[in-house]
């Protein structure tokens, strides 16, 4: 069945009355809207940085554990019961983990490839990024959001308060 222009353009907001969250004995999330249950379902930020918990994409995990087609999206996850919110939390958590760069002790750039270390908020980390801007995204005039080669983010929310050296090592690539 071809969907319409309107079909596709019209947003199914899923409210806190009509959902069933739980978690699976896989540990996956599923959802149940009505008689219609999906086994699986991944949770996606429409604005991850901008609105974190406002306007989250539900889609179905196909079985080739690629998103499928939208299922509805939660307007404002402050509007879910405190149960269900846990459940979206936990897994938005999961998903978009994201630690803040507190100092760069080491950056290289060599062959295309930026190599830092690192103090982030969750611990020491070695880095890995290509160097270009899908890597080293400017947010705002001071924010900086680093995406390494496997996808990983790493946020700095404003460069100016890290030290004089990390700023320099950032510099190069930024």
């Amino acid at each position: 069945m071809d969907n319409t222009i309107q079909d596709i353009s019209t947003v199914n907001y899923l409210k806190d009355e009509d959902v069933v969250f739980e978690k699976t004995t896989g540990g996956f999330l599923s959802i149940k809207i009505g008689d219609k249950e999906y086994k699986r379902v991944m949770l996606q930020r429409a604005f991850p940085l901008s609105k974190p918990a406002k306007f989250i994409s539900v889609r179905e995990v196909r079985d080739d554990r690629e998103p499928g087609e939208e299922i509805g999206v939660i307007e404002d996850i402050a509007k879910l019961s405190a149960e269900k919110r846990a459940l979206v939390e936990e897994e938005l958590t999961t998903r978009y983990f994201t630690p803040v760069i507190l100092q760069i002790t080491k950056l290289k750039d060599e062959r295309g490839f930026v190599y830092i270390e690192a103090e982030t908020s969750s611990g020491s980390r070695k880095i890995t990024a290509h160097n270009n801007s899908s890597s080293f995204i400017r947010l705002s005039a001071g924010r900086v959001l680093i995406v390494d080669v496997d996808g990983n983010r790493f946020d700095i929310p404003d460069m100016t308060l890290l030290d004089k050296k990390s700023i320099r090592n950032l510099e190069v690539v930024v």
